[in-house]
């Protein structure tokens, strides 16, 4: 899985075959077919395992917080940083791959609800608190995570410039709350 997960991230989804993952593993691709007998199931399980750890990673930083608003923030900055451009790329993949292929988009859209729910969840948390107002937490999730996925898509072709993409989000989702502008910045 490792070498699986190493040659979506330099290649892509698409550059997953018997023979990419035996070399990156230094092994015979037929012990990856007994471990995998069909790509789908390792491209499958190779996105999963990429996008969990997302996630689980973004929950991490979290966790440090003390407010919801700087879990937001953090969501934020963190969601438009360098760091995750190659799962962003891995996300794209996976979503034109899966326009075809009916068992990967399935997972697709089990990790999009993930998602949904760990933004709206923080939101709800949120307006609990008092820190956010919201009519409709799960419309605004969706709102952001839409817009993220299009900022995402447009810095994989470096479209304009993507600290000034960020800002596009944060005003968004500061409108969307109702927060102070610049309630969101980094800086």
């Amino acid at each position: 899985m490792d070498a699986a997960r190493e040659v979506a991230v330099d290649s892509g989804l698409v550059a997953l075959t018997l023979k990419s993952v035996g070399a990156q593993a230094d092994v015979a691709s037929s012990l990856v077919a007994h471990y995998f007998p069909t790509m789908n199931d390792l491209v499958i399980e190779t996105f999963k395992s990429l996008v969990e750890e997302e996630l689980s990673t973004l929950q991490q930083l979290q966790s440090n917080e003390q407010s919801e608003l700087e879990r937001m923030k953090t969501l934020v900055g963190w969601l438009l940083g360098d760091a995750r451009i190659e799962v962003t790329a891995v996300w794209l993949d996976a979503l034109i791959l899966g326009r075809r292929n009916n068992d990967l988009a399935a997972e697709v859209r089990s990790q999009l609800d993930n998602w949904q729910m760990a933004v709206s969840g923080s939101i709800r948390r949120g307006i609990e608190s008092g820190e956010f107002e919201c009519k409709n937490p799960d419309v605004v999730a969706a709102h952001i995570l839409c817009l993220i996925d299009g900022l995402n898509a447009h810095s994989l072709v470096e479209y304009e410039d993507s600290p000034g993409l960020g800002n596009f989000l944060r005003q968004l989702v500061e409108i969307e709350l109702l927060l102070p502008t610049g309630s969101l910045s980094t800086t």
